[in-house]
């Protein structure tokens, strides 16, 4: 559903008489005002022309953020929130820990989530230096960082739960810290790699596929999650470490 809003949008709604009629023409003669003109395309082609030349520049932003959050779904919350993070004979301590683990997971990420999109005056740095090649490999290089850390800590679970919750703890925390941080810069820095002069039109395409690559990865990390967890996982969420069951 989330993929299919803005294909429908893209595909259907911006090629409908209506949108060309009444949007695309009020918007012409709103910019027009005191005879300039703001680059406005004024038929279907130098829209899809205006969509190429946008995506030749910023198509390395829009992948990173795809995989950024392919990853993200991919990984959280099932797989982590479903641990066992008490051996079936622990304490009534642990068994609490057990009952709150899934919320705790979804707090942590959360958490980290924020402070990483609060870090103003780092991400006001890396926004003009990082380039959308540099993220796309840091969007990368993150996925291969975290995957082994929360499957092995989680599902197939490879140590004892006493420290395996605090792997997979202190993965989920810094898992949201990327994404906040990393998906706050590709945002920020999309627009900027946009040759000097260039349109309206073509920065209002650029960040349409941006928020196409938000939902593109959204769905396939949701997607992934699902399926890992109804085949390869199956048998290992919330199992324990050294249970036959």
């Amino acid at each position: 559903t989330s993929l299919a809003l803005p294909t429908i949008y893209v595909l259907v709604v911006r090629r409908s008489t209506y949108f060309t009629q009444h949007v695309e023409t009020s918007t012409s003669r709103t910019e027009n005002v005191g005879g300039k003109d703001e680059g406005t395309p004024k038929s279907q082609g130098d829209t899809q022309q205006a969509t190429l030349q946008a995506w030749c520049h910023i198509w390395p932003s829009f992948c990173a953020v795809a995989v950024l959050y392919s990853t993200t779904l991919a990984l959280w919350p099932v797989i982590p929130g479903s641990a066992c993070v008490a051996l079936p004979a622990a304490t009534g301590e642990d068994s609490t820990l057990q009952s709150w683990w899934y919320d705790l997971i979804l707090f942590s990420f959360n958490l980290g989530d924020f402070l990483g999109k609060s870090a103003q005056s780092s991400l006001k740095i890396w926004a003009l230096s990082l380039s959308p090649r540099s993220q796309l490999l840091l969007a990368i290089a993150r996925a291969i960082v975290f995957a082994p850390l929360i499957l092995m800590s989680s599902a197939p679970q490879l140590y004892d739960p006493s420290i395996a919750r605090w792997i997979a703890w202190i993965s989920v925390f810094l898992l949201g810290l990327s994404n906040g941080w990393l998906s706050s810069v590709s945002f920020m820095r999309a627009p900027k790699v946009l040759p000097a002069g260039s349109s309206n039109v073509v920065a209002e395409q650029a960040s349409s596929l941006m928020v196409l690559g938000l939902f593109l990865g959204l769905s396939i990390g949701s997607f992934l999650g699902y399926a890992l967890g109804q085949t390869v996982l199956v048998g290992s969420l919330g199992v324990c470490f050294g249970s036959s069951t």
